[in-house]
Order: structure tokens, then C-alpha cells, then sequence
């Protein structure tokens, strides 16, 4: 961004504040401490949800069809999953990060 007053401009960046090793300390504690225990948490009360409708062939009552629910209460579980394994490889890019300096994944500045 770009900021003009008279004849002087001054440029403003918008990055991280600090050493790349620090921010990649923070990143690595928030996702151990925030992201999976939630995400663990989620897994296992919608893969329990999704398990007993598996197992008791849950249909709905809501429509004279009656279709069955557990594929719909399996994407839960399954999406839980799939951001349980972003998390790891973000939690080894931050490590990664923290020991080396160097930032694995490369970001363009922009200017506004």
C-alpha cells in the first residue's frame, strides 16, 4: 500500500513483525494448542454420532422415503480428517520454519 502526502510516498508492507524463527514458534504453538484439540474433539463426537447411525441404520423421518443418514453424518468425520492432515503438514512447515528461518511456502508482497 502506497500512502501519498505532497511529494512524499511512503510504502507500507503487510508482514509478519519480527524474525521468521519467531512467527514460526507462535504458529507451531497455536496449532498445538487450538487447532488440534479441537479438531480431535470434533472427530470424536461426530465419529460417534456418525458410528451409531451406521450401526442402528438410521433412516429419516422427515420425508416418506425415509432415506438412510449415516453417509450424511460420515462427512463430518471425514472432513475432520481431511483438516487433521492440513494441520500436520502445517504444524512440520511452522517447525520447519522455526529451526531453519526459511519459510517453505513463499508469499508474494502486495502492493495496494
Amino acid at each position: 500500500m502506497r500512502f501519498t502526502r505532497g511529494r512524499t510516498s511512503v510504502p507500507i508492507s503487510f508482514t509478519r513483525s519480527g524474525p521468521i524463527g519467531r512467527g514460526g514458534v507462535v504458529d507451531s504453538i497455536s496449532y498445538i494448542v487450538f487447532f488440534f484439540p479441537s479438531i480431535v474433539m470434533l472427530l470424536g463426537a461426530s465419529g460417534s454420532e456418525a458410528w451409531y447411525a451406521f450401526t442402528i441404520n438410521e433412516t429419516s423421518e422427515q420425508t416418506p422415503w425415509r432415506p438412510i443418514l449415516w453417509p450424511f453424518k460420515a462427512v463430518v468425520p471425514l472432513t475432520c480428517l481431511a483438516l487433521l492432515a492440513q494441520g500436520v503438514s502445517e504444524l512440520i512447515k511452522s517447525f520447519y520454519a522455526a529451526r531453519t528461518g526459511i519459510v517453505l511456502e513463499h508469499k508474494e508482497k502486495i502492493e495496494i
